[in-house]
Formats: structure tokens, sequence, C-alpha cells
């Protein structure tokens, strides 16, 4: 009978240090969740068949799903403003995978979109500008520019594989015509040594 007596007294109060702890809990939610989720974790973990209040759950889900976000709007941002909006948006695709109802998220990762869009089409506008320029251009040291403008570009947007591809375009057409040039160059010269050698030929007698 005593065993059973202690039993029935140590769930007794088991149960009353639960409630205590879920009411801390409650108390604290509004203004600390992170300590009252860590009340909540002591109480759940004290396996006294009593559940937490759900409307205390459903809280502290909410101010962690909360923080949560707004940490990973910070992280978005801050490599936006670092200029690597495709991290950026990185970032928030995959914040909304897990809160894909959080307006807040959609309303960046469609800026972020829209950035990258435009981004994109201005780098593709540029190389075929150097990839036009080099064809009209006949100074080796502007077309060895070129080539390094469009080597840069490349350089820079490793991770988007069309603008990579459209780069290494530009440098193999840049090339080609530094080749011409040279091989044009080098044409021009050898017909004016030409010229004053073969009148010398001429003036001599055979």
């Amino acid at each position: 009978m005593r065993e059973a007596a202690k039993r029935v007294e140590a769930f007794r109060q088991k149960i009353a240090r639960v409630r205590q702890l879920y009411s801390q809990a409650e108390r604290l939610q509004p203004s600390d969740w992170l300590k009252a989720e860590a009340l909540l974790k002591e109480a759940v973990g004290l396996r006294s068949g009593l559940g937490p209040p759900d409307q205390l759950t459903r809280a502290i889900e909410d101010k962690r799903k909360e923080a949560d976000i707004t940490v990973l709007l910070q992280d978005a941002e801050k490599l936006r403003q670092s200029g690597d909006p495709r991290a950026a948006w990185a970032t928030v695709e995959g914040a909304l995978s897990r809160y894909s109802d959080d307006s807040r998220l959609k309303s960046l990762g469609e800026s972020l979109h829209a950035e990258l869009r435009r981004r994109h089409e201005a780098l593709v506008s540029e190389l075929n500008r150097i990839q036009k320029a080099s064809q009209n251009e006949n100074g080796i040291a502007e077309l060895e520019t070129l080539m390094q403008q469009a080597s840069a570009i490349g350089a820079d947007n490793e991770r988007e594989a069309e603008i990579g591809a459209l780069a290494a375009a530009t440098v193999s057409a840049v090339k080609v015509r530094i080749r011409q040039v040279k091989r044009a160059q080098l044409a021009s010269r050898l017909r004016s040594f030409g010229k004053p050698f073969a009148a010398a030929l001429g003036g001599i007698p055979l």
C-alpha cells in the first residue's frame, strides 16, 4: 500500500509540475517564445501523459515560423545587396519550399526573378555587342580588350550555362578576328617590303 501511495503521490507531483510548466510557458510565450518553447519541451519530457495546450503549441510554432522567415528574408537581402541575386534567389526558393504561403517570400522571390531576368538579358546584349564590335575592329590591342571583357563575363557567371556558353563563343570569335587582323597586317607588311625589293632586283643587270 505504501509503495502504491508513493507512486500516486509521485504522479500527482509530476502532473502538478507539468501544469506549472505549461502555465509558465503560456505567460512567457508573448514576450519570450524561446523560453516558452524550452519549458514546453521540459514538460513533455516528463512523460506525464498530459499533453500541452493546443493554443500554446500553435502560438509557439507561429513564433518560430515568423523568426525563421525573418532570418531567411534578411539573409536573402544581404546576398542581394552584396551583388549575388542568384544566391539570394536560391535562399528564397528554399524558404518557399517550407513556407509557400508567406506573401513576403513570394514578393521577394518575384522581385529577384525579375532582376535575374533583366541581368541575364543585359549580359546577353553585352556579349552580342562585344562580338559585333570585334568584327569591325582592326586594332589588336582593342580586340584583346574585347576578348578580356567577354572572358570576365564568363568567369563571373559560371553558374549560368547559357551565359557561359555565349561568353566562350564570343571569346572564340574575337580570337578568330585577331588571327584575321594579324594575317592582314602581315600580308600588308610583306607587300610593302616586296615593292622596293622588286625594284632593286629590277635594276640589277642580268
